[in-house]
């Protein structure tokens, strides 16, 4: 049950990175271009 807890945070994180890694990249396409 624990374990299953601790893999729910880890996916929610790596989502949130993931967003943020996208917004980064389309902001610094923005001001190149």
């Amino acid at each position: 049950m624990k374990m299953e807890l601790i893999n729910k945070e880890k996916i929610r994180n790596f989502g949130i990175g993931t967003v943020f890694v996208i917004i980064g990249l389309l902001v610094a396409v923005l001001m190149i271009a």
